[in-house]
């Protein structure tokens, strides 16, 4: 394959030099001047290979940090939803609670000898109920118990003027007046919530104090990343049905086989990207038209070229911009442009000489692998929905290329019939 790449290398270093016999000074002058433009370096930003690779797999990297930093941030953004609904029902928030008379009492069962216990055995057990600190009148448990007050043993030493009630009693009276209670949560689900509030998996790590610049840098990454967001992915496949062709040459025959992703940022504006292959065969006859591309030396400088037969093969990153006019209809026509990125994998160019012995053929084959800004192309299209995720689509583009790679001569200039199907992914 480097062979047949550079086999016009020998040609233009034997053509360096003036020959020794005869020679006519102009077409000698015109040679070297055509060799001089086949060694310039056309304008323009051209990529190896391995940067055209190194540049998709950054450019698909950045597409998958962004995705990924987009799903931590929603994540964040739920569990910061989550713990702000935790602590709207923390067990320390304060209620305003009308018409409504909280008192705390603790009540003894079982303890034989409850009333000489002394003072100090429940101190700093109870803060808020000390000796001698509240007094629970027998009116305090009318509002509780109604006018039936149980029977109740005097407790001395715990609440001084207060009294507990009969366990038997005490449990009828709650049983009677249960429409009186206030109902809080159980200690058990308080507990529960308090713990689960502090875990790891529902509060996030402990968020540092950052400066101005940090804060204003994550905002508005935040905001780039929500707002360059696609609202919907739709993928396509598709090729191409005919092709009309307005540059040098007959015989045409060629097709094109795509891959695309559209995504969609508004109703009516959509971008698309894709994945192309194009191959393309002519026959030119005329010199004219044959002095753009590279030249071979005949086996005899008597013998004249008659024809020339190329097969061109292509790989094209598209990138447009598409507008759609009707939403609502079962037709919706649309219209895109953009621009094509361009690399000629393989060129063949078949030469026919024709001399004393007949006929013969001399092959050249060239394969550029730069990368190159190549052609803008545009124009209407049509699609139509068969399910809700199906389509279909059929467009008429027209190609036009303004420069030609390093190793290009073909300025590829036609009208082109595409169709394909579409699938929707969200």
């Amino acid at each position: 394959m480097k062979k047949d790449q550079d086999m016009d290398r020998p040609f233009k270093n034997a053509l360096s030099s003036p020959p020794s016999f005869d020679y006519d000074p102009e077409g000698w002058n015109a040679l070297q001047q055509r060799l001089d433009e086949g060694r310039r370096r056309p304008k323009g930003i051209f990529l190896p290979r391995w940067a055209a690779a190194l540049a998709l797999l950054l450019f698909f990297s950045l597409c998958s940090f962004t995705s990924y930093l987009t799903v931590r941030l929603n994540n964040v953004g739920q569990r910061l939803s989550f713990v702000e609904g935790r602590m709207n029902h923390q067990t320390d928030t304060i209620r305003k609670v009308e018409h409504r008379i909280i008192k705390d009492t603790v009540i003894i069962y079982g303890w034989p000898s409850a009333a000489e216990q002394s003072a100090g055995n429940w101190a700093g057990r109870f803060p808020l109920i000390q000796p001698g600190a509240y007094s629970f009148p027998r009116s305090g448990y009318s509002n509780f118990y109604g006018n039936n007050i149980p029977n109740a043993a005097p407790l001395s030493g715990l609440l001084s003027t207060g009294e507990v009630p009969d366990k038997k009693a005490f449990s009828e009276a709650i049983r009677n007046r249960e429409e009186n209670l206030l109902p809080l949560p159980s200690s058990t689900h308080l507990a529960a919530t308090s713990s689960s509030a502090l875990r790891g998996g529902v509060l996030p790590a402990v968020v540092l104090q950052e400066s101005k610049g940090v804060s204003w840098v994550r905002r508005t990454a935040h905001k780039a990343l929500q707002k360059g967001q696609p609202n919907g992915i739709s993928l396509s496949g598709g090729g191409s049905i005919a092709n009309f062709f307005s540059m040098p040459g007959t015989g045409f025959k060629g097709y094109m086989l795509g891959l695309g992703a559209e995504l969609d940022y508004s109703p009516h504006w959509k971008l698309e990207a894709g994945l192309e292959y194009l191959h393309l065969s002519f026959t030119l006859y005329d010199e004219e038209d044959m002095e753009a591309y590279p030249a071979v030396m005949p086996e005899n400088s008597a013998d004249g070229i008659q024809e020339l037969y190329a097969t061109l093969n292509y790989l094209q990153l598209p990138l447009g911009l598409k507008y759609c006019f009707n939403l609502q209809g079962a037709l919706r026509p649309y219209f895109k442009a953009g621009l094509v990125f361009r690399q000629a994998r393989r060129q063949r160019f078949n030469y026919e000489f024709t001399g004393t012995g007949g006929s013969y053929y001399r092959p050249l084959a060239i394969q550029d692998d730069g990368l190159y800004l190549s052609s803008l192309r545009g124009g209407p299209g049509i699609a139509a929905d068969l399910t809700h995720n199906w389509g279909v689509y059929a467009e008429a583009l027209y190609h036009y290329d303004f420069r030609l790679g390093k190793k290009d001569y073909a300025f590829l200039r036609y009208l082109g019939f595409n169709a394909g199907l579409r699938f929707r992914l969200y």
